[in-house]
């Protein structure tokens, strides 16, 4: 019964997502979805994604991080 109502969670923020994602107007909306959504997906407490930019790796949203 619990992983049937894991996956049905899982299953449900997938859904989210995609609906999020649609919805989103620029490449910081993009970021800022995916960050708030990968823990919830995955399981994990935080997130953060990176771009690749003139040559090096940036942060461009994160979540479950505090500001350091």
């Amino acid at each position: 019964l619990e992983t049937t109502r894991t996956e049905s969670d899982r299953a449900s923020a997938l859904l989210r997502l995609a609906q999020d994602l649609a919805a989103a107007e620029d490449e910081q909306a993009v970021a800022d979805v995916l960050a708030a959504a990968i823990p919830v997906v995955m399981g994990c407490r935080s997130s953060s994604v990176m771009l690749w930019h003139e040559g090096r790796l940036r942060v461009v949203a994160a979540s479950g991080q505090s500001p350091e």
